[in-house]
């Protein structure tokens, strides 16, 4: 399901990927300048298509939820995004 591209920012300081773990995936961050990886918000659900905003400070991705409406927990979707 997380089949996205990895994404660079203009400057190509970091590079935000799909870290994909089967029944979940996370966005993650590398910044080559510290030498250090972050993952984004990380859930129990599908996190895909990272894409970084104009000015490189930010990232958008989809958040897909795991389960069904039996298994999924917090806030409830009446469709899908």
């Amino acid at each position: 399901m997380a089949s996205s591209q990895p994404e660079w920012p203009l400057d190509g300081s970091k590079i935000a990927f799909v870290s994909d773990r089967g029944d979940h995936s996370f966005i993650a961050v590398y910044d080559f300048a510290a030498k250090s990886l972050i993952y984004m918000e990380p859930t129990v659900d599908h996190d895909r298509d990272p894409v970084w905003s104009p000015d490189g400070k930010q990232v958008a991705f989809l958040r897909m939820a795991t389960g069904g409406e039996s298994g999924a927990r917090g806030a409830r979707r009446t469709g899908e995004p």
